[in-house]
């Protein structure tokens, strides 16, 4: 949306603080002494900047001086344009600017100082206020002005020709805009004291054009450039780390962007002078950051403080005022709390209205946030009244045809689905749709915006077949968008895109495709469709190829992959982009397109980690069907919540299930089998089964719930690829007990369990020194209190705690959490509900550990003790390493001490890695604690393995590239490419956190992005004797017969005639190939 010009004003006065361009104190002649004393009363209310005066004087002033049209007259003007001007009244300000300088035009006063600062005044209010063309003329005017008057070199000319770039980077005109500052950066000198904000502008250019990475890499060089010029305790220093902030902000990276901000206020603090300005934006920077992060009572109190120096500075009359208080019931109205959201954007409301007119933009902006509190307060012919204003405002201001007109329209046609007049809304979305298409183009995210609507308001209206159509038409702008994006994005930006933008639709279409399937049996195989292409789909390991491109070497490959990422930085850019006619966006996109992709096959050449990541191709249900034999299956289990369309869409709180089974001769479509009662499959069934296996009693139940519905399907099937989600990560499928046979899943059906059916079909390139031939990599027995915690009290404790541990049956205690178990086990999961992770910080070149999770860690440990030990875990690798050497393998061993975190990051390519260790799991917030976000935790921060030094971590919160926690995050970027095996010997590791559509999202599918061709992991608390016993057999039959699945699978029936309950052989499950 358009931003409201005086948020643009009062973020243009940062960088101009200092500058006064004030007309200088004269000799005048009084033609009566009533006006000599007016004047004089107010040019020291002047000089002492005490503007309230002047404003006071303002009739007296004009009455003397407005009729003799002189010098007098101008600085009459200019007086009082500076006192509106710093009292908040811009509209006043600018109308006296003018005067002065038409009045200077017929008296031909061009006198250097005086005239030079009007022109810079009328410049930056006309720019304020969008009379570019305007503004244009006027810095161009002041350009050639300082140009003859101080030469092409001065300060002068620097900052004016600063300016006239940022104006064009206001209007939408980027070239212009980079063309003008670069062609000023070969004018001046490097030691002009202009040069750093010029590089700093050319930085925030290219945030603006969407080249982040460009963008990034000029913001290192300006705060070079100010740091060794005015060094970094400076205010030019703190404005430049503020607009870095926003590239953080603006690509998703807000704990970045809220670090930088820290950093930049505790500059701050230190300065001398007055600097209020820049904290109040530096206060509203860090409370947008707060509000994308979902913490909201956080944004309040920085939006709270921003007020009240606002309020200091302009007054709570004042316009500028209003636009933080319209930004602080923004926040309101996402908490919840629509009264006090209410109440500040009726305020701001008034207050532009007031100052502005209830005809401009400001006034529109704000009133049209006030309808959508309305309509969040279910106050909704109130809302309709003031949308109904909204629109003409826009109407007049903007046309018809503009893209903030139609933002107006849709949010009507919402209004109107809400109100559920069907015929209106439908109305409003077709003029909104009509006018995007024609302004915007059918790839804008706009655009999608208003179809999804349309598909939602048609599946209202009983028309299946309208809905398809505009579900198909979201959907084709949605994946285009996907392959616009995702390359350029991180793999927190990934997550924060795909959920606030994209998934919400996704989850809306399987309710609509099990409503009207039976109208349209095909409706199911669009649905196994969308799951292959999004389960999964924020799993890109982009921070792993880069590292991997940009240490090749090659300087010819990493100049390609640079110009590839700025290339796909420009489409991203234009996709969503509103500045340009559309017929020119259209042929800029084809042009990028045509040089990214042309790059594009020359980098999967050159690159298998870029091929395997980047290179994707679209895959259906008959791609996965004709890669099956025959009596094999696959099998797509899809969790989502109920949607409804009453109402303008809602989804509920019921949970659903859907399997689709596609067999080797399936037809027409997949089947289809719909588990309604998700609720209680996630809480009491998923609670029962675990306890039926800890406490080993015999149950009947799970299988009837889990399984037997799909089973039911699988007639004459002896193999199921299963990709399970939800509640279905949470089960060991093999240990489900069929009550009609007494034979447990094991024995009746082959089960492979693959991240994603696509899997099946998806060839993945392997580079050609990663080689079959890489040896085995053996890592346990961690010393987790290596570091600040091991002194000799602490070793004594944790003998004592051991031995006693040992004396009571929990020798080997490997969960990290909860009752210490029966002798033997390796410990349980809590049951506590931790809090969520809340934020990162950035370690090295890759995700480290969140801010929070130290303290999350500590409360899923007993509170009285940390890590316990694991000899078993030493007797494991030990045992599995002598296998190696018998079968003459190479392999290494690394235990105690050596078993750090580096040890796994240091990994390249092993043919298996084994890893013994304690794992963990955060569990969700409970649903009283979550609240509706726009910030998206990346659940792959929930999940990890622990190593050596863990203990001192915990216990000091001192955190080191070997901190000893390695969440899944991490874990994604590992060099694992062509590994055939991992196997996560830890309690838990293998319960990714119950999150729709992305399957396994812990260190399951985190490890098979890493490279990894299969693993092996556990599911719940592990038997030291029974897990030596399993390793030990599936060792064995792999390294003689190379085939892993059978001979896993094989380890478990061979143990299940020694240990008959499902808790000895069925913790473990297989993943992958």
């Amino acid at each position: 949306m358009k931003t409201p010009i005086l948020f643009f004003i009062k973020s243009l006065l940062i960088f101009f603080l200092g500058l006064s361009f004030l007309p200088a104190s004269a000799q005048y002649k009084f033609d009566s002494k009533p006006f000599k004393k007016s004047f004089e009363k107010a040019k020291k209310a002047y000089d002492d900047y005490d503007y309230a005066t002047i404003l006071d004087l303002e009739a007296d002033l004009l009455k003397f001086s407005e009729p003799k049209k002189d010098t007098l007259t101008a600085f009459v003007y200019s007086m009082l344009g500076e006192s509106y001007d710093v009292e908040g009244d811009p509209m006043k300000a600018y109308a006296y600017y003018k005067k002065e300088y038409a009045l200077r035009q017929s008296i031909q006063d061009k006198s250097e100082y005086n005239y030079g600062g009007l022109l810079f005044n009328l410049a930056f209010y006309a720019m304020g206020l969008g009379d570019y063309q305007e503004s244009e003329r006027l810095f161009l005017e002041l350009a050639e002005e300082d140009k003859k008057t101080y030469g092409n070199k001065s300060e002068e000319y620097a900052r004016t020709v600063k300016n006239l770039a940022d104006l064009y980077k206001s209007m939408g005109r980027y070239k212009d805009s980079e063309t003008t500052l670069r062609k000023l950066m070969r004018e001046i000198d490097r030691d002009n004291p202009n040069y750093p904000s010029i590089v700093t502008n050319l930085a925030i250019l290219y945030t603006a054009t969407g080249e982040y990475s460009k963008s990034e890499r000029t913001f290192e060089q300006a705060l070079e450039l100010l740091e060794n010029s005015v060094g970094s305790a400076s205010l030019d220093y703190v404005v430049a780390l503020s607009s870095l902030s926003y590239l953080y902000q603006s690509a998703g990276r807000y704990s970045e962007a809220e670090e930088t901000l820290t950093t930049a206020n505790s500059i701050l603090n230190r300065l001398q002078g007055e600097n209020e300005q820049v904290k109040s934006l530096i206060y509203n920077y860090t409370g947008t950051v707060k509000f994308r992060m979902g913490l909201y009572d956080d944004a309040v109190d920085y939006f709270t403080q921003a007020l009240k120096i606002d309020s200091t500075l302009y007054g709570t009359e004042s316009p500028l005022y209003a636009y933080s208080l319209d930004a602080l019931g923004s926040v309101y109205n996402y908490m919840g709390n629509h009264a006090q959201s209410i109440e500040a954007y009726e305020e701001a409301s008034r207050i532009i209205g007031d100052a502005m007119g209830t005809e401009s933009f400001d006034y529109s902006y704000t009133q049209a946030n006030l309808a959508l509190a309305y309509i969040n307060d279910g106050q909704l012919e109130k809302a309709l009244s003031t949308m109904t204003e909204v629109l003409a405002t826009d109407k007049a201001v903007l046309g018809e045809g503009h893209p903030d007109y139609a933002n107006s329209v849709h949010n009507m046609g919402n209004l109107q689905f809400k109100r559920e007049n069907y015929s209106e809304a439908d109305k409003y979305y077709s003029e909104s749709l009509r006018i995007r298409k024609r302004a915007l183009g059918t790839t804008h995210p706009k655009y999608a915006e208003t179809t999804n609507k349309l598909a939602i308001l048609k599946w209202a209206q009983k028309d299946s077949k309208g809905a398809e159509a505009f579900y198909k038409e979201t959907f084709d702008n949605f994946f285009t968008q996907i392959n616009g994006y995702f390359p350029i994005l991180s793999e927190d930006e990934k997550a924060t895109f795909y959920y606030t933008k994209l998934r919400t639709a996704f989850e809306e279409f399987n309710s609509f495709a099990i409503d009207r399937f039976k109208d349209n049996p095909a409706l199911i195989g669009d649905m196994y469709n969308i799951q292959l292409a999004t389960k999964g789909l924020i799993l890109y390991a982009t921070n792993k190829v880069r590292e991997s491109i940009l240490n090749s070497g090659d300087t010819v490959v990493i100049n390609k992959y640079q110009d590839w990422i700025s290339q796909k930085e420009k489409i991203a850019k234009l996709y969503s982009s509103n500045d340009e006619e559309l017929d020119i966006r259209n042929r800029k996109i084809d042009s990028l397109s045509s040089i990214a992709n042309a790059l594009e096959r020359e980098l999967s050449t050159a690159s298998a980690a870029f091929s395997n990541t980047f290179v994707k191709k679209d895959y259906t249900w008959q791609n996965v069907r004709d890669k099956l034999k025959p009596g094999e299956a696959a099998v797509e289990i899809i969790r989502f919540r109920e949607f409804k369309p009453d109402s303008s869409g809602i989804f509920t709180d019921n949970i659903y299930y859907a399997a689709l089974v596609v067999r080797n001769d399936t037809k027409d479509n997949p089947d289809l089998v719909i588990i309604r009662n998700g609720n209680q499959m996630e809480d009491r069934y998923l609670a029962n089964y675990r306890n039926a296996i800890r406490y080993k009693i015999e149950e009947d139940f799970s299988y009837g719930l889990f399984w037997k519905p799909i089973a039911n399907k699988l007639e004459g099937v002896k193999k199921v690829y299963l990709s399970p989600d939800g509640a279905f990560n949470q089960i060991s499928i093999y240990t489900l007990r069929n009550p009609d046979t007494g034979n447990y899943t094991l024995d009746e059906i082959e089960i492979q369990v693959v991240t994603n059916t696509k899997d099946l079909v998806e060839e993945r390139k392997v580079s050609a020194f990663q080689t079959k031939d890489g040896k085995a990599v053996l890592i346990g027995y961690p010393n987790y209190n290596k570091g600040a915690f091991e002194d000799i009290k602490a070793e004594e404790a944790i003998a004592s705690s051991v031995v006693a541990d040992a004396a009571e049956g929990g020798a080997d205690s490997r969960g990290v959490r909860g009752t210490r178990g029966t002798r033997g086990t390796r410990g349980s999961r809590g049951t506590d509900g931790e809090e969520a992770v809340s934020r990162g910080l950035t370690r090295g070149a890759s995700r480290g550990l969140p801010r929070g999770i130290r303290g999350n860690l500590n409360r899923y440990i007993n509170s009285d003790d940390l890590l316990a030990l694991l000899p078993g875990t030493k007797v494991e690798v030990e045992k599995i390493n002598a296998l190696y050497t018998s079968s003459k393998t190479s392999s290494e061993i690394v235990i105690g001490d050596n078993a750090i975190e580096t040890s796994l990051k240091d990994v390249r390519y092993p043919r298996t890695l084994h890893v013994a260790t304690h794992g963990f799991f955060l569990e969700d917030p409970k649903p009283e604690e979550a609240i509706d976000t726009k910030y998206i935790e990346n659940p792959l921060l929930k999940s990890g393995l622990v190593f050596a030094g863990a203990n001192s971590f915990l216990a000091t919160g001192e955190m080191t590239e070997d901190d000893g926690i390695l969440t899944a995050y991490e874990a994604m970027n590992l060099n694992l490419d062509g590994t055939e095996l991992v196997v996560l010997s830890a309690c838990e590791t293998g319960l990714g956190e119950v999150q729709n559509g992305e399957g396994v999202y812990g260190l399951q599918r985190a490890f098979r992005v890493a490279g990894a061709k299969s693993m092996i992991m556990s599911m719940w608390t592990v038997d030291d004797d029974a897990t030596q016993e399993l390793m030990t057999h599936f060792y064995e039959n792999w390294l003689k017969t190379g085939d892993k699945h059978a001979s896993f699978i094989n380890a478990q029936k061979s143990l299940k005639e020694k240990y008959p309950e499902p808790y000895f052989w069925g913790a473990f499950i297989m993943v992958g190939e």
